[in-house]
């Protein structure tokens, strides 16, 4: 269902497209647990002390009716674009096209409004669809007037040929690209420097058409981890079932040129992307990507970049440019393991200090990256719906490409989604397996290697967390020990397990017709200088930072004051004790450089 709500829901209006408790759509499959809001049923407690209580997923959707899930506020919103920065999408792959081909984006610009011609008013199937045309109005975008504009609205068009020759599609199988066939005429109707780019574009071949010629098939896959129809019987939903994807093909494997990457990131602001999607690696780095992301950044455009799958520590571009939203992947437990966990490290997921946040996924961080945008996705439908709703004003801190000001800034994205703070209370789940010192406290005033999770001591208060466990007949298994995950942020889960319900929930607090009962946003923060990885000088007795805070306009009193510190693990206390230094910044209603 496109778009997807509850049974009394308007899918029309797009601040009426949430679920009721409880309800789940029939497709998500092996996808409950990454999606949960509750333990697994005979769960043993939290034998690993961590106080997450057993909850297994990102508290998106739960056939239990007691805890609060992200799609009771939104189910996401067609007018939310995330654009895919891959190899592209496999116009051919029917199952994926199923999911897909009515979430594609489409350029008006490039466009002529449908037509109807193949209304014979009599027929019930006379459509490219299998439909009834009746109901079709011409002349109009929105032509069977559902209230998004997509594939469905060209299904009664009869300048579409499904037997033209040059169509990649499944046959007789109605896609985007067969609108590419269609209407590309070779003008740049639009004017954005792009001839004929009616669904996407492909920045690796520079032509219209983003088909996956290759067939590697993962810009497929990311499409389909954010965006994926629900209840459509393909058993696959995505984080985001209401947003629309943009794809746009970047390279033809995992590994792309960073100047493909950037152009594409440049484009998707102009062109009104939201959400920026890339489980990428590059083989180089350049000014322009780096300019780019700030372009996208400035102009509220969210980056979602995956930390990579190489199990190590290893900083990857364009993951590790400044500003994006680093995620890595955590996964069910492995058979055997004790005590189970839903908490593990895939195989394939990097950390670093650059770690944003956790995203449940069952296979590699490219799958974090499509879930993480489709939450991302979650949380600009919130902040319309927010502002619909007369609860959000935009912000005045952001200015979008057409000059209409952010309704959310991709700063908030973050702290809503992983690094904020709500009435003392992380946004993200966090991850504590720290059982030596606690650096939170232990460490004022400070002790030797007391922040340093790799002393030995430190490391002592790890080992018994997981024991040896009997497999036979391969004998036991060599003990493991968790990583040195500690509370707040750390390199290995970022600030936590993200937490869908709490982002969103934020934005929209009921009582929902009450505009009264405004969104609650955490200050934004935002170091410039030094840049990420820049290296310092430790003999320095000092060294600039700069940086960009504001909040949002409230009430008289607000204030807030930046803290800076140093370091992986600094002590988390204030000068002179602790490695943070404070900065008292003055009003919320002065943004301060």
């Amino acid at each position: 269902a496109f778009p997807y709500t509850r049974p009394a829901g308007d899918p029309t209006d797009f601040k009426d497209l949430f679920l009721d408790p409880g309800q789940v759509p029939g497709d998500v499959g092996g996808d409950d647990w990454k999606y949960a809001a509750t333990p697994e049923s005979g769960y043993p407690g939290d034998p690993l002390g961590i106080d997450l209580g057993g909850v297994r997923g990102a508290h998106i959707v739960d056939p239990d009716t007691t805890p609060p899930t992200a799609w009771e506020t939104t189910t996401g919103r067609p007018d939310v674009q995330i654009a895919v920065l891959d190899s592209g999408i496999e116009w051919n792959n029917q199952g994926a096209m199923a999911n897909e081909r009515f979430k594609v984006w489409l350029n008006k610009g490039e466009l002529p409004t449908p037509n109807t011609a193949l209304d014979d008013a009599g027929s019930t199937t006379e459509s490219l669809l299998g439909t009834d045309c009746a109901g079709y109005t011409a002349g109009t975008y929105d032509a069977n007037g559902d209230g998004v504009f997509n594939l469905r609205d060209y299904a009664c068009d009869d300048r579409i040929d499904l037997s033209d020759s040059r169509r990649s599609g499944p046959p007789g199988m109605l896609t985007p690209e067969d609108l590419t066939i269609t209407f590309s005429d070779g003008t740049d109707a639009d004017g954005n420097g792009f001839v004929d780019d009616i669904a996407g574009w492909d920045f690796l071949d520079n032509d219209n058409d983003p088909y996956d010629d290759v067939q590697y098939g993962h810009g497929t896959g990311e499409a389909q981890d954010s965006t994926a129809e629900a209840d459509n019987g393909q058993g696959d939903v995505g984080s985001c079932p209401n947003c629309v994807v943009m794809p746009l093909r970047v390279g033809d494997s995992f590994i792309a040129d960073i100047n493909n990457f950037a152009q594409a990131a440049l484009y998707a602001t102009d062109n009104g992307a939201l959400v920026i999607q890339e489980a990428l690696g590059t083989l180089n780095n350049s000014r322009l990507a780096r300019d780019a992301v700030n372009y996208a950044y400035d102009h509220g455009t969210t980056v979602i970049a995956s930390a990579a799958d190489e199990a190590a520590q290893h900083n990857n571009w364009p993951s590790s440019l400044p500003h994006v939203i680093l995620v890595n992947s955590v996964t069910k437990y492995d058979s055997g393991s004790t005590p189970q966990s839903y908490l593990e490290f895939n195989g394939c997921t990097n950390f670093s200090a650059k770690v944003t946040v956790a995203i449940p996924s069952s296979s590699c961080s490219s799958e974090a990256t499509g879930k993480g945008s489709g939450i991302a996705g979650l949380i600009y439908s919130a902040a319309l719906d927010a502002y619909d709703r007369g609860k959000l004003d935009p912000s005045d801190d952001c200015t979008r490409v057409n000059g209409d000001p952010c309704i959310i800034t991709p700063n908030e994205v973050r702290q809503l989604m992983a690094s904020g703070t709500i009435d003392g209370t992380g946004q993200a789940d966090d991850v504590d397996f720290f059982k030596g010192l606690n650096p939170e406290s232990d460490c004022t005033p400070p002790v030797a290697g007391c922040t340093d999770p790799y002393t030995a001591a430190n490391i002592a208060g790890l080992n018994a967390v997981r024991p040896v466990v009997p497999t036979p007949p391969l004998g036991a298994l060599a003990p493991s020990r968790s990583y040195p995950a500690r509370a707040g942020h750390d390199q290995f889960y970022g600030w936590g397990r993200v937490n869908a319900a709490k982002a969103v929930d934020a934005l929209v607090r009921p009582p929902l017709t009450d505009s009264a009962v405004k969104s609650l946003i955490p200050p934004e923060v935002e170091i410039t200088s030094p840049q990420w990885f820049d290296q310092i000088d430790p003999s320095q007795t000092s060294f600039d930072v700069t940086g960009h805070v504001s909040a949002r306009p409230g009430t008289s009193d607000c204030s807030y004051t930046v803290l800076v510190a140093p370091g992986h693990y600094p002590n988390n206390g204030e000068a002179p004790n602790g490695d943070f230094k404070p900065y008292a910044t003055g009003s919320c209603d002065d943004p301060v450089d």
